[in-house]
């Protein structure tokens, strides 16, 4: 890949994938010109967005790095919708490190994110400096990529703002149970774009194909997390959550000694990373790790 352009404090990249779609990332650089990196991947149907309370957070001290995966946000969509897969997306964020020219980085990763993560230290381990793994590891419950199956790719016909807050906590609701309006209307600039006067979800709806892939062909995704037998890792598990188990993050903790591991209250499938004790766990883990450029 190659660099578009950056347009300075603006913090929009744009950069070009190996086979020619334009993507895009927000770029927040640290106090220091040697500032440590730290590259956020967000789930499915997200975007860069989703991390904006994070980097608010790390400001200062990290360089955050929050790509737009191809198909979401900033980002152009693929006329093939099976490019929407965690092999091709991985290798699109190590064309956006080269082209920043950023050597090694800390990731974190939400859902489908962490699972990019996971691969990309398998890949590269000495250009991954940790892992923050938000609410994902190797066993999935059926039930819970069936629940998300239902609403990927669903237009719910949002007028306005306020429709747009609504239609998500009827989808989320379970979720986030303490999420309050404005949590709601924060989450919904998030996930919709304004185009032509309507709201829309700000992503493909045919990444809804390219679930249905994933789901026809499970994977035993237990030997890539072998990587945090060496990689230092967060686990978060949203204590309410139905994507990562209870006894999926028993038996990582078994397996991966060194990882460090929290629950979020209050929180099912995923922590928004704005709850004070994530912040605080990422935090305290980051400035372990080293996460040098």
């Amino acid at each position: 890949m190659k660099a578009l352009k950056a347009e300075s404090a603006e913090r929009i990249v744009s950069y070009v994938a190996a086979d020619g779609l334009v993507l895009s990332a927000r770029d927040a650089p640290g106090a220091q010109g040697d500032s440590p990196c730290v590259l956020c991947l967000h789930g499915l149907t997200r975007n860069g967005r989703d991390f904006d309370g994070l980097a608010a957070a790390l400001s200062g001290d990290y360089r955050v790095i929050r790509p737009d995966q191809r198909g979401r946000g900033l980002s152009a969509y693929d006329p093939n919708p099976l490019n929407y897969n965690i092999v091709t997306q991985t290798q699109d964020m190590w064309g956006l490190l080269d082209a920043l020219g950023v050597e090694t980085c800390a990731i974190v990763g939400t859902s489908m994110g962490g699972l990019m993560g996971v691969l990309m230290a398998g890949q590269k381990p000495e250009r991954v400096s940790g892992l923050v793994l938000n609410d994902v590891g190797p066993e999935v419950d059926p039930r819970a990529v069936a629940r998300i199956a239902a609403y990927v790719g669903a237009d719910p016909g949002a007028a306005n703002w306020d429709e747009a807050a609504a239609a998500l906590k009827r989808t989320y609701g379970d979720a986030f149970p303490t999420y309050t309006y404005n949590d709601w209307m924060r989450l919904a600039r998030a996930s919709f774009r304004e185009e032509g006067g309507k709201l829309r979800l700000d992503y493909d709806p045919m990444l809804a194909t390219a679930l249905k892939q994933m789901a026809a062909a499970p994977l035993d995704r237990w030997p890539a997390f072998d990587v945090l037998q060496r990689t230092p890792a967060l686990i978060l598990r949203g204590a309410l959550s139905d994507v990562l188990s209870e006894a999926t993050l028993k038996e990582m903790k078994r397996r991966y000694a060194g990882v460090r591991a929290i629950e979020v209250a209050h929180r099912g499938h995923a922590p928004d990373l704005t709850e004070p004790e994530a912040a605080k766990a990422i935090s305290a883990f980051l400035g372990t790790i080293g996460a040098r450029r």
